[in-house]
């Protein structure tokens, strides 16, 4: 057994995601400040056997993935074993229908740590388990794949057409479990359609939404995918203001690099989130525009401008070193 060392699972893009970008910026963020005591596996890559042997090898292991079955066997053999395992839950607590909601939960219950992205999911761990704890997703933005030629022409031909050019983005075609739209895009759609003075522009690098949006209408001018892999600080670069239109989420790490980009933001309020974002409930009943006059968008901006963000790579090494000595 490796007795000095973390194990952490997980995937690495591609493809584009929340819990795939988390995943890499972490294991770069531990490289870049010298930290020694991890091992990465990508899960991925590795047979189901090579995990489970993984997971009996090291003392402690760190588990980001949405899988909630996987969630619960890795944390049954670890309290076998006795090995600490820390999972990372990346969407809301209680998002499922019954059933998964009862499988994330005992997970929850069995494993070490917890680790959740909002206070609505943190309510519902600390009831499952005394350890669990708050900790965003967020790291700070590294380059992965810049926008090319190509789509950088088009995003500078919309901001000379428009007003106001917005974005948003959606990693897969996703449904909540009310068979719900959870990335709210055709709703994004159906809004724009009727803003001629504004753009929407849809990061979209799995590139089966624009797929799902072809098959249900017909796209309008002022509104364009980027289904390529790109990174998505390029495209807030070009961007009035972010959208999250979701129904239901952790703690998005869009809004965050919107946030660090200074981007004003607007949010369902779905979950609890930064006290940056402007939030609604639906985006048929905020007036997108006027929230972006002058004077609210300088001062959205000077909020965001005195925003600190917390050391999550920090936090979690003095955790993992916490785990490795008790």
């Amino acid at each position: 057994m490796d007795e000095g060392k973390i194990l952490i699972l997980g995937n690495i893009p591609p493809p584009i995601g929340g819990v795939t970008i988390h995943t890499s910026r972490l294991v770069d963020s531990l490289k870049e400040r010298g930290y020694k005591r991890f091992y990465f596996l990508d899960l991925r890559k590795t047979s189901l056997l090579s995990i489970l042997a993984a997971l009996m090898k090291f003392p402690v292991a760190h588990l980001h993935t949405s899988h909630v079955y996987f969630q619960l066997l890795a944390s049954v053999i670890c309290l076998v074993m006795k090995r600490k395992l820390i999972i990372t839950y990346h969407g809301n607590l209680g998002r499922y229908r019954t059933f998964k909601n009862w499988v994330v939960n005992l997970s929850c219950r069995l494993c070490y740590i917890p680790v959740v992205q909002n206070q609505g999911s943190l309510k519902i761990a600390s009831r499952l388990n005394n350890r669990a704890l708050l900790l965003s997703s967020f790291l700070p933005t590294k380059a992965f794949i810049s926008l090319d030629v190509v789509n950088v022409v088009t995003i500078v031909t919309l901001k000379q057409q428009y007003a106001y050019v917005f974005c948003t983005n959606a990693g897969n075609v996703t449904f909540d479990r009310s068979g719900n739209e959870t990335y709210g895009i055709l709703a994004l759609i159906q809004k724009f359609t009727a803003l001629p003075m504004a753009a929407l522009i849809i990061s979209d690098p799995s590139a089966r939404y624009l797929q799902y949006v072809k098959k249900q209408l017909t796209l309008p001018g002022n509104i364009i995918f980027i289904s390529t892999l790109h990174n998505f600080s390029d495209v807030l670069t070009y961007s009035d203001a972010f959208i999250r239109n979701t129904t239901t989420d952790g703690d998005s790490i869009s809004i965050h690099e919107a946030i660090e980009s200074q981007v004003p933001v607007f949010a369902t309020d779905c979950v609890s989130r930064p006290p940056e974002c402007m939030l609604y409930h639906h985006i048929s009943e905020i007036d997108l525009i006027a929230a972006l006059q002058p004077k609210q968008q300088d001062d959205q901006k000077l909020r965001l401008k005195i925003r600190k963000e917390e050391d999550v790579a920090g936090r979690l090494m003095n955790l993992y070193d916490q785990c490795l000595s008790t």
